[in-house]
């Protein structure tokens, strides 16, 4: 496909810093993450950042038609050489407002910023939209771990919902996982997915923290969560929407309070 580039809208920087980068995270508007190590590379280490997809740098005519050409997008490499740069030049020749993640994987990694365990994004996420299952009565539990699926690992996802007497029938005749296993102790989903895909950023954990103290005492949080699930009339579809919000809000707060002691830092190195 040819396009004319004096047609082309204002593309962003050619570069985003990992700082820039991990700011953007946990919200709707993120960038498409793709990684493009080449296929040696990505093997050999059980690392990936988070929402990144995989895709062979060598088939890019194979995998671009499904980017989102209305989203910002983020190609990294191992350290943000030719590989990731020859793939953004592409993109951006075409119209795409690609941008090369700086120091790529490595120069993540050098900040202190974690990237998700590779291994067990790929056995969850094994095809994508990856596909999660739920009853209809939803509790707390169940949006938050939706939205960390969505906001970290998958933003594809699809979350389906039944009858609680249906439920294991239609997740085996779907092939969806059960958002949150029904042996779980009350408000301890959101906690195992982040061990599970090694998600160990602060503000995440400070997110389970409030979660905590969710269930085991009534707190506003508490009440502004139930409050959307009220409001949504049964509607689990509306629960989730109406919880992401809220947890978006709590993630940028969260991550607000994070971000001057981590410039500081950066500063006195």
């Amino acid at each position: 496909m040819r396009v004319d580039p004096l047609a082309q809208p204002s593309l962003p920087p050619y570069f985003i810093e990992p700082n820039e980068l991990l700011n953007s995270l946990g919200r709707a508007t993120a960038p498409q993450l793709i990684d493009v190590c080449r296929a040696a590379a990505f093997e050999r280490h059980d690392s990936l950042l988070p929402t990144a997809r995989w895709h062979d740098p060598a088939l890019i005519d194979e995998w671009i038609a499904v980017l989102d050409r209305d989203r910002p997008i983020v190609v990294n490499c191992v350290h943000g050489h030719n590989v990731s740069q020859l793939v953004a030049a592409r993109l951006r020749a075409l119209g795409y407002a690609a941008r090369v993640l700086a120091g790529g994987y490595a120069g993540w990694v050098a900040r202190g910023f974690p990237p998700m365990r590779k291994s067990a994004v790929v056995q969850a996420v094994a095809f994508r939209p990856s596909k999660w299952i739920a009853t209809f009565d939803l509790d707390i539990d169940h949006i938050a771990v939706a939205w960390l699926l969505t906001r970290f690992v998958d933003p594809d996802c699809i979350i389906l919902f039944t009858s609680g007497e249906q439920l294991d029938a239609v997740a085996e005749e779907s092939g969806a996982t059960l958002l949150v296993p029904e042996t779980y102790p009350h408000a301890s989903g959101f906690a195992d997915k982040l061990n599970a895909f090694g998600l160990s950023f602060e503000p995440l954990h400070q997110m389970a923290s409030d979660l905590t103290d969710v269930g085991a005492r009534d707190t506003a949080l508490g009440r502004c969560l139930r409050g959307a699930i009220l409001t949504a009339e049964a509607n689990p579809q509306a629960a989730i929407a109406n919880g992401f919000h809220i947890f978006d809000a709590l993630y940028a707060w969260h991550a607000r309070a994070e971000t001057p002691a981590r410039d500081a830092k950066d500063t006195a190195a």
